[in-house]
């Protein structure tokens, strides 16, 4: 169960929370993929054997991986379609249990036309879905 800390909550929204865990181990994993990468399933694939290798050595561990994936699925952003790779980080999050957490656009247009959407992905087991999660520069 996940408990709001409302006293540690800024004006602006920001806020701690409690996670109560029963796992002592947690791994946290930063990746990037950048959108000029052409072999993705190179890319998911070691990412899935680096999870797999170090479940194995702890297997009661708690995995995050939380990065600048550069995918679009559209059950994950606000873009109006899948590509490819945002097919496989989706499927990727299937098989490891994982939850993508955040829900607001991470990436700012910078070119007309564009619109934001969410590129940054906090993939986590742990269903915080209702919890706003901030990402910015501090």
């Amino acid at each position: 169960m996940v408990t709001p800390n409302p006293a540690s909550e800024s004006s602006s929204g920001e806020g701690t929370i409690n996670v109560p865990s029963h796992s002592l181990t947690k791994l946290i994993c930063a990746v990037y993929l950048s959108p000029n990468s052409s072999d993705y399933n190179k890319f998911f694939d070691y990412l899935t054997s680096k999870v797999e290798h170090n479940l194995f050595l702890y297997p009661f561990a708690e995995v995050s991986i939380l990065g600048d994936f550069n995918v679009h699925h559209h059950l994950w952003s606000s873009s109006p379609f899948t590509d490819y790779p945002g097919e496989l980080a989706f499927n990727f999050a299937i098989l490891h249990d994982l939850e993508q957490l955040m829900q607001h656009p991470t990436r700012n247009p910078d070119r007309l036309g564009d619109m934001p959407n969410i590129l940054d992905l906090f993939l986590s087991p742990f269903c915080l879905c209702c919890y706003h999660i901030f990402v910015g520069l501090l």
